[in-house]
This record gives structure tokens, sequence and C-alpha cells, in this order.
């Protein structure tokens, strides 16, 4: 636009707005031809009007190569419970079976572990480690609640196994130390995810993803040693979860920009 004159008010507050020497006027006309002059300079609000507003969509500052490592140990982790064989013909469901029918032959760590604790333990750790730098209040939330449910259930099956849930008194008197960093992780993990919910820099979140990777970690490594006495017989499927959980383990120290929606 060159030529002075009036023209449609782009501000849509007036029928028209004049146009003078490259600048919208605060001269403005009505409908019924009634001219006026605003009693402000609306020159300010016209540029933001008229500069073009970015496109809506998920946006990231910088590749986040802690959020690439978390995703790639997640996928290790799901791939050594669902696919891959922990030992010759034998699937992590196999082992499962063996464990229930004839526990007595093993810890009672991994008795919870391959009972149930193994499967809310793996989403509590994926929760947290991918969406700890989601800026959304809702992924807050579902980190928040991945802390303090992750962190109660580690503090209850404790409490069910004392209880004489798994094992005899010997069998959990050996497992004491194990038993032991896991209600000390719980009551870190469930304080951590209720601060998460407060922090917006996301530092509580990164804390809380390599808190309960790391146990994730030491349980697996437990397991796969007790269930094959020592590493012997043990193939990738039965390695697979523990190297998972160490590159999630890992992710919140690498360089993890949030992931905003504009």
């Amino acid at each position: 636009m060159s030529e002075d004159g009036w023209y449609a008010d782009p501000t849509g507050r007036s029928s028209q707005r004049l146009y003078l020497a490259g600048t919208w006027t605060r001269r403005v006309r009505s409908a019924e031809g009634v001219e006026a002059t605003e009693g402000e300079d609306h020159s300010g609000a016209m540029a933001e009007a008229l500069t073009p507003r970015p496109a809506r969509g998920w946006t990231a500052e910088r590749p986040s190569f802690g959020l690439a490592t978390a995703a790639v140990g997640g996928v290790l982790a799901v791939l050594g419970f669902t696919v891959l064989d922990w030992a010759a013909a034998m699937s992590f469901a196999d082992l499962r079976r063996t464990v229930a029918a004839d526990p007595g032959q093993f810890d009672v760590v991994t008795q919870a572990y391959t009972k149930f604790v193994f499967l809310p333990l793996l989403v509590v750790v994926l929760v947290s480690g991918l969406l700890t730098t989601v800026g959304r209040t809702l992924a807050r939330i579902a980190v928040a609640l991945a802390g303090v449910v992750g962190g109660v259930g580690l503090v209850g099956v404790v409490i069910w196994i004392e209880g004489g849930g798994a094992g005899t008194d010997q069998s959990r008197g050996d497992a004491v130390p194990v038993l032991t960093v896991m209600v000390a992780v719980g009551i870190v993990a469930a304080a951590l995810g209720v601060g998460a919910y407060f922090d917006e820099s996301a530092m509580l979140a990164r804390g809380l993803a390599g808190t309960l990777a790391g146990l994730a970690v030491i349980l697996h490594v437990y397991v796969v040693t007790d269930v094959f006495d020592g590493t012997s017989g043990s193939a990738l499927g039965a390695w697979a979860p523990a190297i998972g959980y160490g590159l999630l383990t890992v992710a919140p120290a690498l360089p993890y920009r949030r992931v905003l929606h504009t």
C-alpha cells in the first residue's frame, strides 16, 4: 500500500481509517461517513496486528540429546520384556512361568520382580524419562504421578515381601540390603514426584527420572544374576532392559531442553 487515502480499518474498530505517508493515522470514519480522531495512537497495535504469528505446534529450542537417549533406552527395555529371548528358547514370559512354578529356587526380589514389579516399574520409568521436559501441565502431572505412585508402590512391595508375601525368613533376611534400597528410593521418588509438579524448570523431574531408572538397573541386574547364577547362559534379551534403563539413567544429565507447545 503506497497511496494516501481512506481504507478499510485493519484493526476493525471503525469502518475506515486514513492512511498517510506510509502510516495509519488516528483519523477514522464510520460506515455513515462520520469522521473522528481516536484518542490514542494505535500505530503499535497496527504493527502487532500486521506481524505474522508463529505457527502453532510442538517446538524445541534445539535437538534434545537427553530425550533421544531416553527414547532409545525405552525401546530397548520394552524389547527385552516382549521380543528378545533371555536365554536359548526362553523368553521373559517363559521365565515368569518358571519362577511361579518353583519360587523356592529364586530370591524373594526375583519372585516379586517377575510376578508384578517389572511392569509398573517399566511404566513409571518410561513416563518420567520421556515426559520430563514436555512443557505442558498434563505432562507435569503425569511425571508427578509416576513419582508418587512408583515411590509408594516400591515401599508397598517391600511391606508385602516382609509380611510373608514371598520367600522364607532366611531368604527375606538375605535380601535386606536390596529391600532397604527399594524403600529409600521409594521415599525419595515420592518426594521428588510431589516437587516435580511445582517445579517448572524440570530439575526435580529430571532427578526423579534418573532415580527411578537407576533403581530399575539395580533390580534388573540383581534378578538376572539370580536367575542365571551369574551371567552364564543369559542372552541379549536378559540384558536389554538393563542397558535401556542405564540409558534412561544417563539421559537426564544430557542436554535436555524443554519441548514446548505454542
